[in-house]
């Protein structure tokens, strides 16, 4: 069984990888929130699913979106496929606070979640959430309002040669530190001041 991957992204397509992973090329399937360029080393977090013909990869960031994907496979009519919707589609907090809220309309609005889904996700998960809330507290996300600006700075430092994980807590704090409108040189700089001096 597969639970972690750590290689360079030779092919990308919206939500399937091809990892090398010391010579061996890996097909895993990812969000579409996933951001990974060619030719980047990427980190990723496995699942691997088995069938009678087949064995299926899926890759995520970390492992709290790894814990939502096996949270979503045990509710009846969810595979794969609409669990990859699911986070392709919202983050796990957003998804977390969508079950506990019992918002089984929101979740309608992802595809190939219909109403028998939607509305056994709410009732199976709702429990089971206020548990989540509290490891999420733990590790902070981004509010909703500065995620396009986390993305950017993220997204540059790549550019830069920087690996995202590594990189993910330090752009946190600077942006946390930060006022929404500072151009994004500036943030740069601070991000990376303060990660020369760790």
């Amino acid at each position: 069984m597969i639970g972690y991957l750590r290689g360079q992204v030779l092919e990308r397509e919206p939500t399937r990888l091809l990892l090398d992973v010391q010579g061996v090329g890996y097909i895993v399937y990812v969000p579409l929130t996933l951001h990974a360029a060619v030719g980047q080393v990427l980190s990723l977090r496995i699942y691997t699913h088995v069938t009678d013909d087949q064995i299926t990869l899926y890759g995520f960031e970390d492992a709290r979106q790894l814990r939502l994907f096996e949270y979503l496979l045990k509710v009846q009519g969810v595979g794969p496929r609409i669990g990859m919707s699911i986070l392709s589609h919202m983050t796990p907090d957003e998804f977390v606070q969508i079950v506990r809220q019992r918002d089984a309309r929101r979740l309608r609005e992802i595809p190939g979640v219909g109403p028998k889904v939607s509305e056994r996700l709410v009732v199976e998960l709702a429990p089971v959430m206020d548990r989540w809330i509290m490891a999420c507290e733990k590790v902070p996300s981004p509010t909703a309002v500065s995620q396009g600006r986390w993305q950017e700075v993220l997204q540059a430092l790549e550019v830069l040669g920087y690996n995202r994980r590594e990189v993910e807590a330090l752009v946190r704090d600077v942006l946390q530190q930060s006022s929404p409108d500072e151009p994004l040189e500036d943030v740069l700089r601070k991000v990376l001041r303060r990660k020369a001096a760790s």
